[in-house]
Formats: structure tokens, sequence, C-alpha cells
């Protein structure tokens, strides 16, 4: 991934960064319809705070995927509940997950 976007730390703690972060905010939820990945472009070309290509996408929902945060099904892509919860919940510092933990 490009470093532009890796650099900037997710300031809630909970993904790998920012751009992890903004890409979860802009899936389907866990009791939704799958989005696609021409879909969720649109959404994050939207994004004033993220300046990502589909590769840099396509990327970050594998990182996504592997973290347990997002699932990839034929017609797309959608957070987990683990994903959703921690999109969701507190904080590192108000006592919600770690990256990585």
């Amino acid at each position: 991934m490009a470093a532009t976007f890796r650099s900037r730390p997710d300031p809630g703690g909970n993904f790998a960064s920012d751009a992890h972060r903004r890409v979860m905010a802009n899936l389907a939820n866990p009791d939704d319809d799958h989005i696609s990945v021409e879909d969720l472009m649109v959404r994050v070309e939207r994004d004033d705070f993220l300046d990502l290509d589909v590769d840099e996408v396509v990327e970050i929902l594998a990182d996504l995927e592997a973290d347990g945060d997002a699932t990839k099904a034929k017609k797309g892509w959608k957070n987990t509940k683990a994903g959703w919860d921690a999109l969701t919940g507190p904080t590192i510092e108000d006592g919600g997950r770690k990256h990585g933990e």
C-alpha cells in the first residue's frame, strides 16, 4: 500500500490505518447485502479524506478480511460482526480492541 495512507494512523487505534477505518465505514453492515468493489469505489471517491485507487482499496479489503473485520462473497464485501463492533464501539483509550489483538 502507498505510504501516504499507511502512515496516517487510525485515530481510535482499532484499525491498521485511518484509510482502513474509512473503507470499513463505507462497507455494508453485517446484516445488509454485500457491496461490490465498484459501488464501494463510488463511496470512497466521495470521501474527501481518502485518495485511493481501486488497487489500494482492494488491498485494504484484503487486510480487513485477514484481520477478520470484513468478509468477501461472490457479490462483494461487507463488515463482519467483529469489524462492525470495532468500527462502532469504543476506541482503545475507552477500552476497545487494539488493532492486531
